[in-house]
C-alpha cells in the first residue's frame, strides 16, 4: 500500500502524517536503519492505526477528513487556520512505526475469555484470572501525544473575590 501524506489540506485517500523518506531520515538519526521498502510503509500504517483510535481535543476541521489531524480548537481560543499538522503528531507516528518495527504490539487482539492462572486435577489445581487491560510500553510517543489526548490534566479559571 502506497503511503498518502496528510498535509492538513484534507488530502483524499490520505493515510499518514510522514512519508517513508521522513520516516527512514527519523530512524537514522537515531541509529537506526529503515530498509526502503513496503515494511516501512506497514509500520507507519500500524501507527497510523494507533493514533485513530487515541481520544483527541478539538475537532476535525472537515467533515470528510480521513485522519484526526488537521483539528482546530486544540486549545482555547483556537477558532482559526492555518491547519497544519503538529509536528509532535508527526513525531509520535515515526516513534510509534520504529515500536513496530522493534516489536511493540500497538493494538493486540486480546481475548475476553478468563486466562488460566494456575489449574488442579485431582493433586494438580487450576485457576483462572480475567485478562487485564493492555498497554503497550511506548513512553516517547506517549510523551509526544500527551498535550493533544483528552483527559490530560484540567483547568482551573480562579478569580479574587
Amino acid at each position: 500500500m502506497a503511503i498518502i501524506v496528510e498535509d492538513g489540506t484534507n488530502v483524499a485517500g490520505a493515510n499518514s502524517y510522514v512519508s517513508r523518506a521522513d520516516y527512514i531520515a527519523y530512524g537514522a538519526a537515531r541509529g537506526t536503519t529503515i530498509e526502503d521498502s513496503e515494511k516501512a510503509d506497514q509500520n507507519l500504517i500500524n501507527a497510523m492505526d494507533y493514533l485513530n483510535v487515541q481520544c483527541v481535543k478539538g475537532e476535525v476541521v472537515f467533515i470528510t477528513q480521513p485522519l484526526p489531524f488537521p483539528r482546530w480548537k486544540l486549545v482555547d481560543g483556537d477558532d482559526e487556520g492555518p491547519w497544519t499538522i503538529p509536528a509532535n503528531i508527526k513525531l509520535a507516528q515515526m516513534q510509534l512505526a520504529l515500536d513496530v518495527r522493534n516489536g511493540i504490539v500497538l493494538l493486540p487482539s486480546r481475548s475476553a475469555e478468563p486466562q488460566v492462572k494456575r489449574e488442579k486435577v485431582g493433586p494438580i489445581e487450576t485457576e483462572f484470572f480475567a485478562p487485564a487491560g493492555y498497554a503497550p510500553d511506548i513512553p516517547l510517543a506517549a510523551a509526544l501525544l500527551a498535550p493533544f489526548q483528552c483527559g490530560q490534566g484540567f483547568k482551573l479559571k480562579t478569580y479574587r473575590v
